[in-house]
C-alpha cells in the first residue's frame, strides 16, 4: 500500500506522486503459478477417494433429473444422476450395485445433518437436489 506524504490539498503533487509510484512498480508482470505447477503430493497411506459417475438405472431423461453425490463410510465417493421422484431406498440400491461392501448403512444428508430414514420419500421431498449424501460408518 502506497503512502504519501504530501502537506495541504494539492492535487497537482498527489497526481504527482501516483504517477512516480506508478512508474517505479510493476504489478502482476511475470508467469505467476497455477496449481499444476506445483510439484506432486507426497502419496499418503489413506482411504481412496476415486469417484464412481453413473446414472441410477432407469432414469427417464425427458424428466427432471438431480445429481447427487455420495460420500461413502469407507472414504470412496459416487456421483450418480437420479431423477427427482427417486426415493431413498433407489439410492441404496444405487449404492448397493456399485459399492456392494458399503451397502445397508444408514445415510444422513449433508445439510443441515439430518438422517435419512424415510425410505419412500422422494428427493425432491427429502430436499436431496444436487446434494451431498454422507453414508455414516
Amino acid at each position: 500500500m502506497p503512502t504519501f506524504q504530501i502537506v495541504g490539498a494539492n492535487p497537482d503533487a498527489l497526481e504527482a506522486a501516483v504517477v512516480k509510484y506508478n512508474a517505479a512498480s510493476s504489478p502482476f508482470v511475470g508467469q505467476g503459478r497455477k496449481l499444476s505447477d506445483a510439484s506432486p503430493a507426497p502419496q499418503q497411506a489413506a482411504p481412496t477417494t476415486a469417484a464412481s459417475k453413473g446414472e441410477f438405472e432407469g432414469v427417464d431423461a425427458s424428466a427432471p433429473t438431480t445429481t447427487l453425490q455420495i460420500r461413502l463410510a469407507d472414504g470412496h465417493r459416487l456421483t450418480g444422476t437420479f431423477n427427482v421422484t427417486h426415493t431413498v431406498a433407489d439410492i441404496h440400491r444405487y449404492i448397493r450395485s456399485e459399492q456392494p461392501r458399503c451397502a445397508d448403512k444408514q445415510l444422513m444428508s449433508a445439510y443441515p445433518p439430518k438422517p435419512l430414514t424415510d425410505e419412500n420419500a422422494t428427493l425432491e421431498q427429502a430436499g436431496l437436489l444436487n446434494a451431498v449424501i454422507i453414508q455414516k460408518p
